[in-house]
């Protein structure tokens, strides 16, 4: 909490005055390494051992240590969900739904109370005066604890009898109790533990503020599955079949399929592409068409040369040629026989020179497929990779769900409430530090406020940081409360967090 720090310093100034009792030494060591750690102790001293302790030197000292250290961070534990309770009944004044749900809600405990009668309040009414409890009650208590805040370290600078006086008045004076004695403190502390507004009251005897318990919330919706629910069961059972086959195609099916077609067998492609394994890889073609194809065209052009020149050939240079696809002499002879088609065609020798061109034109063909083939088989990684890409999102997304509901308990994060959260709290302190100038009472209340709202910022930043910076962050964030820094200062402190921490908010 953001007032440890300023409790561990007071121990280690009274350390220096001198060693506690050793009776009260395990719980003030008990305490100083539950700061350092950064937990809260609710382990209190007895009344029983300060009555035997309490002539000690220093004991007392330690004492009222021990009990601010209690009673703000139960505070500062307990104000925020009281300020929760006053936006639940809000949002429920928001909207004339949220009114009715309310009605329905509450209606047994307003009956209940109202019996053997009519009801004795309307719903509005109902809530408009608990939502008035409900602040009389933060503003008191948030007013009490910068009350307390401000007056106890008040006594730092006094002297060693005025300063342990004026601490026991700003908690006697907290407690709401007629005496300073630290017996009755001590006793006073030890019932806020159970609730800040268990023990004491305000407004007029408004009990601990807090919105209708889940038996109250979700009772209609019990109803209904116990009116419902045997009926539903009976149906699902006869239906047992019929679902099976349903969960069998939907789901097993589905899983089966998603893990065999979309990883098992683009994995085991892509294992065989980076193996560079023949058999796997991507073609339009069979492998040797173009070879076969070329050679054909090749013995074919030979074969019509040797018969349809007078001249000597050289056949080594034609069949390089041709393989270059260069076929200047056959088309000599080729254009030769066009001069009499009609004597050629009948012969043959034209027939024989166009179903040569024909190969050629395959050859060409399987050409530009070869190539094809050759930037596909350059890209079938990339190939394999995307096809991959859905399936591992999926596992991903099964995989996270699976862990935060067995390691955290839900399905869903609730990581953007609590950017949102931290957003408003920190733009509520520093509001907050602006306020230089207001009357006394206005200053403890905005003191008290700026703990509720710097803490929240503490907290809900816990679960948004890497837990590698926990220890910067719970220093910049202290330091908005330090009254040893100006409020210009602290302000400096809200930009700083601002840039430093910006990427994870």
């Amino acid at each position: 909490m953001i007032t440890d720090r300023y409790v561990l310093e007071s121990l280690d100034r009274l350390s220096q005055r001198g060693s506690p009792n050793a009776k009260l030494e395990p719980y003030i060591q008990t305490v100083s390494r539950s700061i350092q750690q950064g937990k809260y102790c609710r382990n209190l001293l007895s009344l029983e051992t300060l009555e035997e302790v309490r002539e000690e030197p220093l004991t007392i000292d330690y004492v009222t240590i021990l009990c601010y250290y209690i009673l703000t961070n139960e505070c500062l534990l307990q104000l925020p969900r009281a300020y929760e309770t006053v936006r639940y009944f809000k949002s429920v004044q928001s909207t004339q739904r949220n009114e009715l749900l309310y009605s329905l809600q509450t209606a047994p405990e307003r009956l209940w109370r109202s019996l053997p009668g009519l009801p004795k309040c309307l719903i509005k009414s109902d809530l408009h005066n608990r939502l008035a409890q409900c602040e009389d009650f933060v503003n008191h208590y948030t007013e009490s604890l910068g009350r307390l805040m401000v007056e106890f370290r008040l006594g730092d600078p006094l002297s060693l009898k005025e300063g342990l006086h004026h601490k026991l008045n700003a908690l006697s004076q907290f407690l709401k109790l007629d005496s300073t004695n630290i017996l009755d403190i001590l006793r006073a502390t030890g019932k806020v533990t159970e609730g800040i507004g268990s023990t004491t009251t305000v407004a007029g005897n408004v009990p601990a503020v807090k919105p209708p318990s889940s038996v109250t919330r979700y009772w209609p919706a019990a109803l209904l599955a116990l009116c419902y629910g045997p009926t539903s069961l009976l149906v699902i059972w006869r239906s047992r079949e019929i679902i099976k086959q349903f969960l069998q195609e939907n789901v097993v099916d589905f899983i089966k399929g998603l893990v065999i077609n979309w990883v098992y067998t683009p994995l085991k492609q892509v294992w065989a592409t980076v193996r560079h394994d023949d058999d796997n890889s991507i073609a339009v073609m069979s492998q040797g068409t173009l070879s076969s194809e070329s050679s054909s065209l090749t013995r074919m052009i030979v074969h019509f040369m040797q018969e349809n020149t007078s001249q000597s050939l050289n056949e080594e240079q034609l069949v390089s040629q041709v393989e270059k696809g260069d076929l200047t002499q056959f088309l000599k002879i080729y254009e030769t026989q066009l001069e009499h088609p009609v004597r050629n065609i009948a012969s043959g020798a034209l027939i024989r020179s166009l179903l040569i061109q024909i190969q050629k034109t395959k050859v060409d063909g399987s050409l530009a497929l070869n190539g094809i083939d050759r930037m596909l088989q350059s890209q079938q990684l990339v190939f394999g990779v995307v096809a991959l890409s859905p399936a591992l999102l999926i596992i991903y997304t099964l995989t996270t769900f699976a862990y935060r509901l067995c390691k955290i308990g839900r399905l869903w994060s609730y990581r953007s409430q609590h950017k949102e959260l931290l957003s408003r709290s920190l733009n509520n302190a520093e509001r907050l530090l602006n306020y230089d100038e207001v009357k006394a009472e206005e200053s403890y209340w905005n003191q008290g406020l700026l703990a509720i709202e710097v803490t929240t910022v503490h907290q809900m930043g816990l679960t948004l940081i890497p837990r590698s910076t926990w220890e910067q962050w719970t220093r910049d964030v202290a330091e908005l409360t330090d009254p040893k820094l100006s409020l210009t200062s602290r302000l400096h402190v809200v930009y700083r967090i601002h840039h430093t921490y910006a990427s994870y908010f």
